[in-house]
């Protein structure tokens, strides 16, 4: 936005930090034809690529921002995305919902991978496999809690927790499909966060949705890996 400095993405991913993990997106300012912001650029002369859209280039910016360059526009998101979608990150995501059962985990995990790949070029199978390399603690810790318990198991470090540890009003609600549940809330607020890679997203979500729509009326405990190694190759 025209009023972001340099440092933006830093205060915005200090706020995110405060909020339950979700699905960030991280974009530019884009002067869309006929619409009073293009006009109000093109009439200051700040657009720097005035038919953008007919060479469309992924984050990128069509005009010339007022507070920073567009070197330091193009770092600042780069830096969002950086540290919402690192392996750091998706581990503290998975991990601050270790109070909730383990399909809850297994959908956030999927879901940031695969929105991972809206701004980190993945749609080849070597990306692919490095992700998943990159992730592997992750998913190994999935893994291993999936074969201990099931997809409704709460994690080891919190499975202690009792009904009289937590006070009536702090217990979870039952819902009848908690995967699916979470997953639809946390992807839809996301895909509509930004404007580019919309396409992408949505597919992502609609996908990783229908992965939790199926498996959460069978009745036994589908293991960790099977989920993972399905969405690895229908993802290829």
């Amino acid at each position: 936005m025209d009023n972001d400095t340099p440092g933006v993405a830093e205060l915005t991913l200090k706020e995110i930090r405060t909020w339950p993990p979700g699905l960030p997106i991280f974009g530019l300012m884009t002067p869309l034809p006929a619409t009073p912001l293009y006009k109000r650029l093109e009439a200051a002369g700040r657009l720097t690529r005035p038919k953008h859209w007919q060479e469309f280039i992924p984050f990128a910016m069509a005009h010339t921002p007022l507070k920073m360059s567009i070197d330091e526009a193009h770092n600042e998101v780069r830096i969002g995305w950086a540290n919402s979608y690192s392996p750091e990150a998706i581990e503290k995501a998975v991990d601050s919902l270790n109070h909730k059962p383990l399909g809850y985990r297994i959908n956030i995990l999927i879901a940031r991978l695969c929105f991972r790949g809206i701004y980190f070029p993945q749609m080849r199978r070597f990306a692919w496999l490095k992700t998943i390399l990159e992730n592997r603690r992750t998913i190994f810790k999935l893994i291993k809690q999936g074969f201990g318990g099931g997809l409704h198991a709460p994690s080891v470090a919190t499975e202690q927790v009792t009904e009289h540890a937590l006070k009536p009003s702090l217990q979870p609600r039952p819902v009848a499909c908690p995967h699916q549940s979470r997953l639809s809330s946390v992807l839809y607020s996301g895909c509509c966060s930004g404007p580019d890679g919309a396409v992408v997203g949505a597919l992502c979500a609609s996908f990783a949705a229908r992965l939790a729509t199926f498996f959460c009326p069978r009745p036994f405990c589908l293991s960790p890996l099977l989920f993972l190694r399905l969405h690895f190759l229908l993802a290829l």
